[in-house]
């Protein structure tokens, strides 16, 4: 037994002495430092392993190389297809909100103009019902004025001179009387 083995267990127990710097021990490599324990029922043992990092993939087979470039430039083309659809979505969308919106605005319209054929069509019947009054009011000044007055003849007009040739004198308008 060495002195710091000795000091390392008094420590342990509760002596007052602090620590002393041990000697450096040797290191233990890998899972020598790692302390033992049996696996229990429904455990699953993960190991991990150093992957040496500083060796250089090797190509795939000029095979495989073409038919990964093949594969990549397919899922491009599926890319720039899916991006399109989406792109066409969005346009439609925003067509199918505009003609939504137009189709509001029509319904709006189509009711304003009902709205005002109905205030004509009133108005019409009011002077419809207006004129329906004053006809048959005057129709009765009119029967209340034959039975008060028989309508005398009325005066012979004076004649209009006759030519030569028996056709009536023209009136010359542009000469004063």
């Amino acid at each position: 037994m060495n002195e710091t083995a000795v000091l390392e267990a008094l420590n342990r127990f509760g002596s007052g002495r602090k620590r002393v710097a041990a000697a450096p021990q040797p290191i233990r490599a890998g899972s020598e430092n790692r302390r033992r324990r049996f696996i229990q029922d429904g455990e699953v043992v993960v190991e991990h392993h150093a992957v040496s990092r500083g060796a250089p993939r090797q190509p795939a087979p000029a095979q495989d190389t073409s038919e990964i470039d093949r594969l990549k430039a397919s899922l491009r083309r599926e890319q720039r297809r899916s991006e399109d659809a989406e792109r066409q979505l969005g346009d439609l969308q925003t067509q199918i909100r505009s003609q939504e919106t137009r189709a509001v605005h029509a319904e709006l319209h189509v009711k304003e103009l009902q709205q005002t054929l109905r205030e004509r069509d009133a108005r019409i019947a009011e002077l419809i019902g207006q004129i329906h009054t004053q006809k048959i009011s005057y129709e009765a000044a009119l029967d209340a004025a034959k039975v008060r007055a028989p309508r005398s003849k009325p005066s012979p007009t004076t004649p209009r001179e006759m030519t030569e040739n028996g056709e009536p004198e023209p009136v010359k308008w542009w000469v004063g009387d």
